[in-house]
């Protein structure tokens, strides 16, 4: 689990890759971590509110399931990969 508002404000996270051990991020886990381009989950993970909200250089997301606004205010998605929640 990553905790609440763990990397809140971080800027030089760009590209995060989860193993598959990981099954929460938690609310506003990255909240407003600016320079933040890719995201990799490798397991399905369920995904606080707000965990990536504005987050605006997000380009690519491969996850599972995501919570209520998780990525709000995240402009420059070029795709989103949803992940089998069983495989």
């Amino acid at each position: 689990t990553i905790a609440k508002e763990a990397f809140k404000d971080c800027k030089r996270i760009q590209t995060i890759t989860f193993g598959t051990g990981l099954t929460t991020i938690s609310e506003a886990a990255f909240y407003r971590c600016e320079s933040l381009k890719e995201l990799n989950l490798n397991a399905p993970t369920n995904i606080g509110n707000r965990a990536f909200m504005n987050c605006s250089s997000i380009r690519k997301i491969t996850l599972g399931k995501n919570g209520e606004y998780s990525f709000l205010n995240t402009h420059r998605f070029f795709f989103v990969l949803f992940s089998p929640m069983f495989a």
